[in-house]
């Protein structure tokens, strides 16, 4: 015990160390005309623990449903896990959306602080978004592109006001006025923070399911019977 006592400010000096560790995700998303590709990437310990999960195929049958499948990588190109899955709007939990409603709307203050926490403390490396394409009418296209560009100032604006960007985003909005037009998106960004960011912001967030909203769930649950 007195061995334990002796060795608690290493393991104190260790557990903050692990807190001030940064985390770096990539997300990459390609879509040329039908074809989809999506890419997250996960980089913490200094590049000592690498995770990539990758979704070479992303379809879209009925607007209800979407089928994709996924390959998650460790390391290098160590395979760890491949799976198809097919998600549709009736695999909605009806319930657990009320009960998740429930508990924001009487958190909201603790919830919102964690959303702020986490705004504040992510760092946006990256942002590059591009966007190509059009409709049959040419003027409805520039219309369109013209409004667009205004809701994507506005939404930067605002974004840049809440969260921390190394670098300026970049934005690219390209009408295409061919009677074809083809269409190409491209978004890339890279965010960091530290472990210990999310782990308070985990805490939380459990905090405000603790506060009464596993109990309230089961009330909901019983009074149905």
């Amino acid at each position: 015990m007195a061995l334990l006592w002796q060795l608690s400010p290493f393991f104190l000096a260790v557990w903050l160390l692990i807190l001030l560790v940064p985390v770096r995700i990539n997300l990459f998303f390609l879509r040329e005309d039908k074809d989809d590709h999506l890419v997250i990437r996960i980089n913490t310990f200094f590049s000592a623990v690498r995770i990539l999960v990758e979704v070479p195929l992303l379809k879209q049958e009925t607007p209800l449903d979407v089928t994709l499948e996924a390959e998650v990588k460790a390391g290098g190109d160590g395979l760890v896990e491949e799976k198809k899955k097919k998600f549709t709007v009736f695999d909605l939990n009806l319930e657990k959306l009320q009960w998740l409603l429930w508990v924001y709307q009487n958190n909201r203050r603790l919830v919102m602080y964690a959303i702020r926490f986490m705004t504040q403390a992510l760092t946006v490396e990256r942002f590059h978004f591009s966007f190509s394409g059009g409709l049959n009418d040419a003027a409805l296209t520039g219309l369109l592109f013209g409004a667009g560009w205004t809701v994507a100032a506005n939404l930067l604006a605002l974004a840049q006001k809440k969260v921390h960007f190394r670098e300026r985003p970049q934005v690219d909005l390209r009408p295409d006025f061919r009677q074809a037009p083809g269409q190409y998106t491209r978004f890339d960004t890279v965010i960091s923070c530290r472990v210990g960011h999310f782990l308070l912001a985990g805490l939380l967030l459990i905090a405000a399911i603790i506060r009464g909203g596993e109990k309230r769930r089961w009330t909901t649950i019983l009074s149905r019977d």
